[in-house]
């Protein structure tokens, strides 16, 4: 299935949440789940099974949705049910549904190198972020030819209060490299594109939940139906 990039989210339900000193495609809702939801979102990540998580260098994460390859996703509908309801959420802001999750945990000082998602998804950046916030920076990506450094490649960034949805496409996710610094603290500058409120605060990052969302454009169900559904 092709798709252009216009059609991959409802324009007409985020333009008055996009976020207006940024690039034209990056949308921000505060408080898109309640103090309460948040709560019970926390507790479901927390009685999830010890073996699902993976470990990595500067987080831990779940993988929800199946395993992604190099073009396509091979599926397997093991959402749970809190998680499948984030998902139907923000699926109302998006011309195709997600059908793949992560859910990241980062501590204090946790991070993630500048990256981009890879060829299988569609270019769309969804997060939902519970218990912290932290701050999405996002970089020129690297030119062969300049000795430029990661600093002077960061274009600004975006403030993820918890409890806060964003929604990055188009330009800004085709053509930038996003990460997360592996910092304690946040200072909200005039580099941070929805931080006025908070500008000039120095703001201590706590545990972080991440809910990332994704839609994969290709989705191998042959091969995920003669595994019995494992994969």
């Amino acid at each position: 299935i092709e798709m252009t990039e216009a059609s991959l989210i409802e324009e007409g339900k985020l333009a008055s949440h996009r976020v207006s000193n940024a690039p034209p495609t990056v949308f921000y809702i505060r408080d898109f789940v309640s103090e309460e939801e948040e709560e019970a979102l926390l507790n479901e990540v927390d009685m999830a099974h010890k073996p699902k998580w993976e470990v990595l260098l500067n987080r831990r994460l779940m993988n929800y949705g199946g395993v992604v390859g190099k073009k396509s996703l091979f599926a397997v509908d093991d959402f749970p049910p809190f998680l499948r309801s984030v998902m139907n959420r923000v699926n109302e802001y998006l011309d195709r549904p997600i059908n793949h999750a992560l859910i990241n945990e980062y501590l204090p000082g946790q991070g993630i190198m500048p990256h981009t998602d890879g060829p299988a998804f569609l270019p769309v950046i969804i997060t939902v972020t519970l218990g912290s916030h932290t701050v999405l920076d996002l970089y020129d990506p690297v030119n062969p030819n300049s000795a430029s450094s990661e600093l002077d490649r960061r274009r600004g960034g975006i403030l993820l209060e918890r409890r806060s949805l964003v929604i990055i496409t188009q330009s800004m996710y085709k053509e930038m490299l996003h990460g997360i610094s592996e910092k304690r603290e946040d200072v909200i500058d005039d580099t941070i594109w929805n931080g006025d409120e908070f500008h000039g605060q120095i703001l201590q990052r706590q545990r972080r939940i991440s809910l990332t969302l994704r839609v994969v454009d290709k989705v191998n169900t042959r091969v995920t139906s003669l595994l019995g559904g494992r994969v």
